[in-house]
């Protein structure tokens, strides 16, 4: 059987979080912020992090999004934010996306996970689907989907117009 490897580590970007454009809220109780409609994106080109924010406020879409350029980064915000939906990248600089997307997985089956990456070869859609990613996107010709499945995703249990700030 041929072995998988690993697509190469990106060097692009910064080695931290941006943070979203967006006011943080205070964390309700413990280290963990309960807000519904949270969406974790880890990419650690600055770019495509700046462009799929833009996408994600132009669309509308109701929630919170927080970014990740790293997998360790990635994984405390992970456990912190406990996202409703992960937008990953695989090839990150310090680890896999994909061992990610078998780690995130494993803690929080009911994370929707979507695999971004440039790397849409059949043997990487092949493990994502492996380890659980719901969707697998190929960054260079189908970026704008993200939207529609976060659209979608997000839809199946909307902010009431007051959670919003909303009149109704």
């Amino acid at each position: 059987m041929k072995k998988l490897h690993s697509p190469p580590r990106s060097h692009a970007g910064s080695d931290g979080v941006a943070a979203s454009p967006s006011k943080r809220p205070k964390p309700e109780s413990g280290n963990s912020l309960q807000i519904r409609n949270r969406v974790l994106v880890v990419e650690d080109s600055l770019v495509v992090r700046d462009r799929l924010g833009a996408l994600i406020r132009d669309a509308q879409i109701p929630c919170q999004t927080d970014f990740a350029a790293t997998g360790a980064v990635a994984r405390t915000q992970f456990d912190r934010l406990q996202p409703d939906v992960v937008v990953l990248d695989i090839a990150l600089p310090d680890e896999s996306g994909l061992d990610l997307l078998r780690d995130f997985k494993a803690q929080r089956p009911a994370t929707v996970v979507i695999v971004l990456t440039t790397y849409a070869f059949p043997e990487f859609r092949d493990r994502a689907k492996t380890y659980g990613s719901d969707y697998f996107f190929n960054k260079s010709a189908e970026f704008e989907k993200v939207c529609e499945v976060l659209r979608d995703r997000l839809q199946q249990s909307p902010l009431s117009a007051e959670e919003r700030g909303g009149a109704g």
